[in-house]
């Protein structure tokens, strides 16, 4: 079974408490990549972990609960929080660039048998009306501190969907389900400016980094 199926069965049996062992009997499949799936769903707020000592549950999150949507909420902020603050202590400059993309007038020609290849162009014919430069990173913990951090906002996008879904369930009213929504774009669009402007030299990168990894 691929990713989302995975995820659809682990969340089909977890509408009451349940160990993960148990959970696993009744998914099926490779053990780790389940746990490792569960863990991921805790993280995301799809599973609330129960904890009560002797034995360890998860069930499913709903959400439909002001309190509970709070809490989950609060919990993914907190996470961005610490993801900024970590990042933040990383050593100055952290991304370099050493090659860029041009766009021209009129636009240069396409060859796809020459990709790869230096091709010499007759640059009278051609004005250059764009630079974008391509910025890159020797450093791994940028990239792993930024990963985590889009994994926690695609989460809470996630919420989003969750909302414009139960609303239109009539699981929450019009007024609830848009003050959760205002609530979900305020923490994002939070979390973006303040990781831009804590880090000014490296804003550039940063908003390039994002934007190519949400068209994969």
């Amino acid at each position: 079974m691929n990713e989302n199926e995975l995820e659809d069965r682990i969340w089909q049996h977890t509408d009451i408490p349940v160990s993960c062992t148990s959970l696993w009997r009744r998914v099926g499949g490779d053990k780790k990549r389940c746990f490792d799936k569960i863990a991921e769903m805790i993280l995301t707020s799809r599973l609330n972990y129960e904890d009560s000592g002797k034995y360890k549950f998860v069930v499913r999150s709903v959400l439909s609960y002001q309190a509970e949507f709070e809490q989950a909420l609060t919990y993914q902020v907190d996470i961005l929080e610490s993801g900024r603050h970590e990042f933040n202590k990383l050593k100055k400059p952290m991304f370099y660039t050493d090659e860029s993309v041009i766009h021209t007038e009129p636009p240069l020609p396409m060859d796809e048998s020459k990709i790869g290849q230096r091709v010499h162009v007759d640059w009278q014919k051609y004005k250059i009306v764009e630079e974008i430069p391509i910025w890159k990173t020797k450093k791994k913990a940028v990239t792993e501190y930024l990963e985590k951090m889009r994994f926690h906002h695609k989460a809470i996008l996630g919420f989003i969907s969750r909302t414009n879904l139960q609303r239109s369930l009539r699981l929450i009213n019009e007024s609830v389900a848009e003050t959760r929504i205002k609530k979900c774009e305020d923490v994002i669009d939070y979390h973006f400016q303040k990781l831009l402007s804590d880090n000014p030299q490296d804003s550039q990168a940063i908003r390039q980094f994002y934007e190519f990894k949400d068209q994969i």
